[in-house]
């Protein structure tokens, strides 16, 4: 896992940047072409996640402070006394933006945002909500976030006990499951940070590959988003977790409980409560794994991908009425 992790992100750096200093016909996006050879069923699942990304209240209007020209978004200065450098998020925008007209403003704000914005910008995340917002998700960070895995363990083999390995970091909802299962024989909880202020809830490091040999794996909301949902639902190991308050370009708020993941309570109080059903159940189980790849089915696919990020910055620029 570690040399794959490493490969991957030197790939994905290598990409940003010759995407950054090369000229637009060398690696220009042929997003027209992809787009006329969508099926009718791609083409409509791809309209819907644009809509639900990009929901502005009516009659937004972008102007102000922190906005930027299409044309003037440039790479950031890795300046450390100015608390800037060179991003993930800004590698994943770049592209997008680049392909933009010319003219055009804009407002993002890299990083964990789970809380409501009150001007249109463009962001990893938000609450979970209906209705209009100005918060607008595009598909930022994904280096970090979108990590799928080829599982070779069946569900049967795998142990019944749940796993989880978390950093703390002064989240405490994170410590809360810790304070009450952290010596519960039933489960392998443990922390991974937390060494200088609760040696107790320390636990050795578990790889990806070590915590798919669990039927179950806590899935917890970090600052925002939970990381691992993704490569966990891609897995034949089950997500636990709360109902999501908080979402990103996986469209965390459109998960169904016990469908696509266990829901279990914001106080964990019916955790084994709920897994001890599903190890009575293996069927349920298994059609909560088979829901949860269908899911995550939908953004395997590099040109789709690629067709929704630049469909949610036209439908922003069309929200604020900067084009028709």
């Amino acid at each position: 896992m570690g040399l794959e992790k490493t490969l991957r992100r030197m790939g994905y750096y290598a990409r940003g940047y010759a995407r950054y200093y090369l000229p637009d016909f060398l690696w220009r996006m042929p997003l027209r072409k992809w787009e006329r050879n969508l099926t009718p069923e791609q083409r409509i699942a791809l309209e819907s996640r644009v809509e639900y990304y990009c929901r502005l209240p009516e009659g937004s209007d972008v102007a102000g402070r922190d906005t930027i020209l299409t044309e003037a978004f440039r790479m950031p200065d890795p300046d450390p006394a100015k608390g800037t450098r060179h991003s993930g998020y800004f590698f994943d925008l770049y592209p997008y933006i680049r392909q933009s007209k010319p003219g055009l403003f804009f407002r993002w704000l890299p990083g964990d945002i789970y809380y409501e914005l009150d001007r249109p910008t463009l962001v990893k995340s938000r609450p979970v909500s209906e209705g209009p917002t100005d918060n607008v998700i595009c598909r930022l960070n994904s280096l970090r976030h979108f990590n799928f895995v080829a599982d070779r363990l069946d569900f049967s083999e795998k142990r019944d006990i749940p796993v989880s390995r978390n950093a703390i970091g002064g989240r405490p909802w994170r410590e809360e499951l810790l304070r009450l299962y952290i010596d519960n024989p039933h489960a392998d909880f443990g922390a991974t940070d937390c060494a200088s202020f609760k040696p107790e809830y320390l636990r050795p490091f578990l790889s990806i590959e070590e915590q798919l040999r669990h039927k179950f794996i806590m899935t917890l909301q970090g600052n925002d988003v939970a990381t691992n949902l993704k490569w966990v639902m891609s897995s034949n190991s089950i997500a636990v977790m709360p109902r999501p308050t908080v979402e990103s370009w996986y469209m965390e708020g459109k998960l169904l409980p016990n469908v696509h993941y266990i829901e279990i309570s914001p106080d964990y109080s019916d955790l084994f409560e709920r897994l001890e059903y599903f190890l009575a159940h293996p069927a349920e189980a298994r059609e909560i794994i088979e829901n949860a790849h269908q899911w995550v089915n939908q953004f395997r696919n590099p040109k789709i991908e690629s067709l929704a990020m630049a469909g949610v910055l036209d439908r922003y620029f069309r929200q604020t009425g900067q084009i028709k």
